[in-house]
């Protein structure tokens, strides 16, 4: 009786757990690890919750959208997050304002998100949270970073370093970078080396690739030796390609090329810069584009292919923000005065080489004639494909958006089916468990009416072996997901159960050597019954003389293949036996293997007995 209530209280009690959580808590849980699901559970709760729950649901969908890059969806939902205030807790308001910020920011609203970031600022200082309050400063440091303000930038970065304590190693070593990068663009280039090297070893020590492939990014930029700086840049290459980091590799690809036309490797560079544009157009990475961009320009420049470097100019300005427009504008006046000077230098050296003045008058006429045919052809041409691109620009886009559109409902429907069909499968097994269950204890009701011995032994064989059936079907049905089973997890967890199950004393020792291995629940049900029936032909037939009785389970890689092992130190036995063996158990064992490998076992009797099963098919999944 007391066995049957603490039962049904490890069962009951998960359950209890799950009814006091609310869809509201399900919802904060789901942002960072599904935001799809997020939003269509936000989108379902909002109509039947109360207004101040709708704030808090607004908050959790616009972090969602924000996650998967919808940031006019996100900044649309954070807006409404703050639309009553008066029922926001402070803490509450600090974090609002702080994620529309950093939306806002990312939508290159500077000029929106900075009033934002002053609003959490203050509440921050207001409420002694430290932690939000150094973060603020070093978000509002980056605003005006962006804007060219190095010197309010600074004022911000170092307030906030003044707030971290020693302990804060990552926090302190982004602000060191952030320093680093300010001393750059003011050409303080030891200054700025001095604060890189900082970041760096903060970055070492917490041992952040991510951050660590930045550092060596920024340092390469700023060594003046161009040794250092290519093996530096290298390293941080190779870190963002290990780790598939596009937009962040399109950083350090321009660096790499700056570094190529610093020794007069034009083309080489020109290369890598038309692959970074790719990159940058695929991510849509404004920030590196423009970089691109005017690097071109000056490699053409460099090349005195002026006309086409004035080209990539032009599409430097074009593709800024107004804000930034002032100092590109000049600098393209600038390189058009230069330009024309080039010309009107050659111009007149030709003209004073001619011998009448006749001459030069036609000449004149003619090139300038030619000229502005040549100049209404270009502009003809550059309509023309303005207009086509677009057309096809537009086209594109179209086709893309219903083309995901289409695929978001199927990968919708597709997840629906698989997890109504997990549940179905999970049901199955857990029904079959039930169903052995009572099955097995209607049979050991009638055993006691049983006399003969030997009837009774093979009786209770068969319960064992049902019962064992059970057990696997149990131990399925807990899997957190049948299609991905962790297999050395299984393994563990039902060699003990079937351990416990057969044999109560302490004199036998179970070893399972950890492995990574995912399998889905066919391989799980073969491979539990090879499991089962090896612990139990172990326990029975194959005790040592003396000493405990070891069973050893693991994964072992010879010749290229992964081989799964189960051995024991117990008495000899004949390879040959066990394979003309008639006894049901051994029988299954072999079956399984077939099932799991497609391959008979490999057995070996030196020392206790040993078989292998080739797993090799596990890695390829």
């Amino acid at each position: 009786m007391i066995r049957l209530v603490v039962l049904s209280l490890f069962f009951l009690l998960p359950l209890w757990g799950v009814a006091q959580s609310t869809p509201l808590d399900s919802l904060k849980r789901l942002v960072r690890v599904q935001p799809e699901k997020a939003i269509l559970l936000g989108r379902k709760m909002l109509p039947t919750t109360s207004y101040s729950e709708r704030i808090e649901i607004h908050f959790q969908m616009g972090s969602a959208f924000r996650i998967l890059g919808q940031l006019e969806n996100a900044s649309q939902h954070l807006y409404l997050s703050l639309s009553n205030e008066s029922l926001l807790s402070n803490e509450e308001k600090i974090r609002n304002y702080t994620e529309l910020g950093v939306v806002l920011k990312q939508q290159y609203k500077t000029a929106l998100a900075l009033p934002y970031y002053q609003k959490a600022l203050t509440l921050a200082e207001k409420t002694h949270d430290n932690k939000s309050y150094s973060k603020l400063l070093n978000n509002i440091g980056r605003i005006h970073f962006e804007r060219g303000d190095y010197t309010e930038a600074e004022y911000y970065y170092r307030r906030a370093l003044v707030m971290n304590s020693a302990m804060q190693v990552k926090s302190n070593a982004i602000l060191y970078h952030n320093l680093g990068a300010i001393h750059e663009k003011r050409e303080l280039l030891d200054s700025a080396r001095f604060y890189y090297k900082k970041a760096l070893v903060g970055y070492t020590e917490i041992g952040d690739s991510i951050l660590l492939a930045y550092g060596y990014c920024s340092l390469a930029r700023t060594d003046a030796s161009l040794e250092n700086a290519s093996e530096l840049i290298d390293k941080s290459i190779a870190i963002r390609l290990r780790l598939g980091l596009r937009a962040d590799l399109e950083e350090s690809m321009l660096v790499k090329a700056e570094l190529l036309l610093k020794i007069n490797k034009t083309e080489r560079a020109l290369q890598v810069v038309d692959s970074v544009e790719i990159l940058a157009r695929e991510t849509g990475h404004k920030n590196i584009l423009l970089e691109v961009l005017m690097l071109k320009s000056k490699m053409y420049a460099k090349k005195g292919n002026h006309s086409q470097a004035y080209l990539y100019l032009k599409a430097y300005s074009d593709l800024q923000n107004s804000e930034f427009k002032a100092e590109s504008n000049r600098l393209i006046t600038g390189f058009t005065s230069d330009f024309k000077h080039r010309q009107t230098t050659q111009e007149l050296a030709f003209l004073r080489s001619q011998d009448s003045l006749q001459q030069r008058v036609i000449l004149a006429k003619n090139e300038a004639l030619s000229l502005k045919n040549q100049q209404t052809t270009f502009y003809l041409i550059l309509l023309f494909m303005a207009v086509g691109g677009a057309l096809l620009l537009l086209r594109i886009l179209r086709q893309l958006k219903k083309s995901t559109q289409l695929m978001e409902i199927q990968s919708r429907a597709l997840q629906e089916s698989n997890q109504e069909k997990e549940v179905l499968l999970k049901e199955v097994n857990h029904r079959v468990k039930n169903n052995l269950q009572i099955a097995s204890g209607i049979v050991r009701r009638g055993l006691d009416q049983i006399t003969n011995e030997k009837a009774r032994n093979v009786i209770q064989e068969n319960l064992r072996s049902v019962e064992t059936i059970a057990m696997i079907h149990d131990t399925i049905y807990r899997q957190a997901q049948l299609s991905k089973i962790s297999a050395y997890q299984y393994l563990n967890d039902l060699s003990e159960k079937t351990l416990s199950t057969v044999v109560q004393e302490d004199d036998i020792q179970l070893k399972v050597e950890p492995f990574e291995a995912s399998i889905d629940a066919d391989d799980a049900m073969h491979l539990g019954h090879l499991i089962t029936e090896w612990i139990m032909n172990s326990v029975k037939h194959s005790r040592p003389a003396s000493g405990i009785l070891v069973i050893e389970i693991g994964v072992v890689e010879e010749n290229g293949y992964k081989f799964l092992y189960f051995r024991d130190n117990g008495a000899d036995k004949a390879v040959d036996l066990f394979l003309k063996s008639s006894n049901f158990g051994n029988i299954l064992i072999r079956s399984a293997v077939r099932k799991i490998s497609g391959k008979d076992p490999i057995l070996n009797d030196e020392n206790g007995f040993e078989l292998k099963c080739d797993i090799s098919t596990w890695y390829e999944k």
